[in-house]
């Protein structure tokens, strides 16, 4: 009895940690993972590190019900982000792009933008695109893992019809899609 009184206790635990990073990540604009579920722990007097933190999908999970319970028009502003997401692929054409990020797995968290892998032969084709079209940007590096390598790509912020637009380049050296941050699966 005390054993599963303790692994009770363990599972709420994990699930407040999970509930806090959730909020941390909505609420203050953290995009990493880690970072939140290591903020969260410690709030709750919890080692940083370990096995009784929540995974990546337990937050995301939390994240999706919190929006649902906080954010009554969270599935108005996606399915906004997601048209405006296609605007900006029609912009960038001929240019190949694909969206990615929370606008993707529909969430729409008040500092959520438009993120998206734009595949070419070099970063710099991003940059004389935007320049050609008059959009202002500013750079940004971003850290993603590969199947058998990590790599700092750099990432073309500007801001379109009042939204925050992510641009990383893949040429055919990152050809190969990055592993998720929630599941580690490309």
């Amino acid at each position: 009895m005390s054993r599963r009184l303790s692994q009770r206790a363990a599972s709420a635990r994990r699930q407040a940690i999970a509930d806090e990073a959730a909020r941390l990540m909505l609420d203050h604009g953290i995009a990493d993972y880690g970072l939140a579920k290591r903020k969260a722990a410690v709030g709750f007097g919890e080692p940083a590190h370990g096995a009784h933190l929540p995974t990546n999908e337990e937050i995301e999970s939390a994240r999706l019900l919190r929006q649902s319970l906080y954010t009554p028009d969270a599935s108005a502003r996606v399915e906004h982000l997601r048209r405006l997401a296609l605007r900006v692929m029609a912009f960038l054409h001929p240019l190949e792009s694909a969206l990615t990020g929370d606008a993707l797995r529909g969430i729409a968290a008040t500092r959520t933008g438009i993120e998206l892998h734009v595949f070419c032969q070099t970063p710099e084709e991003v940059a004389w695109h935007l320049i050609d079209k008059g959009r202002p940007y500013e750079l940004q590096t971003r850290r993603y893992r590969f199947p058998r390598h990590e790599a700092s790509l750099t990432a073309y912020v500007f801001v379109y019809d009042g939204c925050p637009v992510v641009l990383t380049p893949f040429t055919e050296e990152h050809h190969q899609a990055p592993l998720s941050p929630l599941d580690g699966q490309p």
